[in-house]
């Protein structure tokens, strides 16, 4: 008799054969009345006030699990539209069930928890590079406010220096220097307006920003020698004197540092000289500068189409685009700019050294200081230029 199914239901009826376990899986898969299973396997049939016949699918299940197909000699048997080849399948006890029930639990306990794991790491790695994209993305806007704000308030003190300079009638002193800063003002305006609508590298945003600085110290220092300056912004005498780059300019040597350490000293309102004294030195480290930086015979080696004075010299143009050429700046609005700022720089240097501006008496604390911020900003400038990228 079949040990799984004999103590439960058919206990008095002969033991079961193999074909009738078929059977039996057969018929509920068709849901057939036990007692059409029972008739065939000889056990009585139910009658009189018997409950009506049911599928017993959990007894059938206990009956699968128990059969034990034994290998055949004449090789595969088809039962029920079933082949089977022989293969002897395991048999397991209640107690054996559970513990591969148990393991198999176990395993699928761990693959989840091993997915879960996996899957917070991932999340994690995900809101990790998130939360550092949003945060160089707040550090770029916060840089890009704060150089938007630099650009506006260049733009809007050189707009409030033209402003002042043009509600006065043209005075009859200063003229060169006046004239001089008015044609760099409108080359900076033209070239700020042509490249507004293009994509520039930032070492040439920089630049063009130094320019806008440049056009706006040149505006106030016409203000300023017209009697239109701001006190309020005047350097002490003291500080008027104080040296200053002198690690910038150690580069060129240690002798255009006391040039122009002398060329501050003479910044005095008790001197008569002291704006002559200041630009004849100041002139001097601004030629030394540029020469030293970009000699003729480097600038013709890197482009002997370059541009040359009837004496065979090469002019101040090419040493200034060779000069932004080894920074990546190709630009030719750009050389423009710089080769002004220069030429607008020199020409005060001019004024004052001719003796030619028509001004009586000694400058003012005004005056000298918004000469020395100019041509103090515009040598940084020229250092910025010619610096080794």
């Amino acid at each position: 008799m079949c040990t799984g199914c004999a103590p439960r239901t058919l206990d008095m009826h002969p033991p079961c054969s193999y074909s009738q376990h078929i059977d039996a899986v057969q018929a509920v898969e068709h849901e057939t009345p036990l007692s059409h299973i029972a008739s065939q396997a000889g056990a009585p049939s139910l009658v009189g006030d018997s409950p009506p016949p049911v599928v017993v699918t959990h007894h059938v299940r206990r009956l699968v699990r128990c059969v034990s197909v034994r290998p055949s000699p004449t090789g595969p048997r088809s039962v029920g539209g079933r082949t089977h080849t022989g293969e002897m399948v395991r048999k397991m006890t209640p107690a054996q069930l559970r513990a591969a029930l148990q393991k198999a639990q176990r395993k699928q306990k761990q693959a989840i928890s091993n997915y879960n794991r996996e899957a917070r790491k991932y999340n994690a790695a995900v809101k990790k590079a998130v939360d550092d994209y949003n945060r160089e993305v707040r550090n770029y806007n916060s840089k890009a406010r704060a150089h938007n704000r630099q650009i506006e308030s260049q733009r809007h003190r050189l707009d409030q220096e033209i402003r002042r300079l043009n509600s006065r009638p043209t005075g009859s002193t200063f003229t060169n220097v006046r004239t001089s800063t008015q044609s760099f003002v409108r080359t900076y305006n033209s070239v700020d307006a042509s490249l507004a609508t293009q994509s520039l590298s930032p070492t040439e945003e920089h630049l063009l920003n130094l320019v806008s600085d440049e056009a706006a110290n040149s505006v106030y220092l016409v203000n300023a020698l017209d009697g239109d300056g701001s006190p309020q912004d005047d350097l002490s005498e003291a500080d008027l004197r104080a040296p200053s780059m002198t690690v910038e300019l150690s580069t060129f040597g240690n002798d255009l540092v006391q040039r122009w350490t002398g060329a501050l000293f003479s910044l005095s309102p008790a001197n008569p000289d002291a704006a002559r004294h200041f630009c004849t030195s100041a002139r001097e480290v601004v030629v030394k500068i540029l020469d030293t930086s970009a000699p003729d015979d480097e600038v013709k080696k890197s482009d002997p189409n370059c541009e040359i004075t009837k004496q065979g010299a090469v002019t101040r143009r090419a040493k200034i685009s060779y000069l932004l050429s080894r920074h990546g700046v190709n630009t030719e609005q750009i050389a423009d700019a710089v080769n002004e700022d220069v030429n607008n720089l020199l020409s005060l240097f001019r004024t004052f050294n001719d003796g030619t501006h028509g001004h009586a008496g000694r400058f003012t604390i005004t005056e000298l200081t918004a000469i020395r911020t100019r041509v103090e900003s515009a040598i940084s400038f020229l250092h910025r230029v010619v610096s080794e990228p």
